[in-house]
């Protein structure tokens, strides 16, 4: 669909995780919250400002200020609009509110995730590096030895007690992951050419 040729068309510009295009629900709400004019709001020039302005904190305060607090609550918490938001700002890119723009793509990634039931889950073990610190962009082999100590290291600390795997059926269709696979393959190829010591592509490589 067309939000869906978007965002893979966004993250390939972008050169960074396409899988997150595959899990944005489509829309079922019946106002835009102002579409486009969020950008023009106060608080949308916070987003990714810094450790006190995350997404979330910054979207739920532009609630309250705009003209129907209830509907543009339920705006936030639908990935579809979040996307189209991002979207007024990365085609053509805006610089600055690129960033914020990519956070709000990954916002909608997440509030997809948060609305999908896992087919299965099977409970494993919390483990980490023990030497974080000098343990950095390991790869294949050299990863998998790493040792390990009981624990886990989570985004601004914030960690539930419980690991594991989850297994969601029918995310992405095969065309879809075969369009992923053959992203990587371009970007590992691409960053290889460059002669870069570093083989390997690993987040901070694909972003650039």
């Amino acid at each position: 669909n067309q939000d869906h040729n978007y965002c893979m068309s966004t993250f390939r510009r972008s050169a960074i995780n396409t899988a997150a295009c595959f899990i944005v629900a489509q829309t079922s709400l019946d106002t835009d919250c102002g579409g486009s004019s969020f950008w023009q709001s106060r608080e949308a020039q916070f987003i990714g400002a810094g450790s006190a302005y995350d997404t979330l904190t910054v979207l739920t305060t532009w609630t309250r200020s705009c003209a129907d607090p209830a509907a543009c609550e339920r705006c936030v918490q639908d990935a579809s609009w979040l996307m189209m938001r991002a979207r007024d700002v990365l085609l053509p890119v805006n610089i600055d509110n690129e960033r914020a723009g990519l956070l709000l793509l990954r916002r909608s990634a997440e509030v997809s995730v948060a609305a999908i039931t896992a087919s299965a889950r099977h409970a494993l073990d919390c483990l980490m590096p023990k030497h974080l610190s000098s343990e950095r962009r390991k790869f294949n082999e050299e990863l998998l030895k790493l040792p390990l100590q009981v624990g886990r290291v989570c985004d601004r600390g914030n960690c539930t007690e419980e690991c594991g795997l989850s297994m969601f059926d029918q995310i992405i269709s095969n065309d879809e992951a075969s369009a992923l696979v053959e992203h990587a393959e371009f970007t590992l190829e691409k960053h290889q050419a460059t002669n870069h010591p570093q083989p390997y592509v690993d987040l901070h490589v694909s972003a650039r």
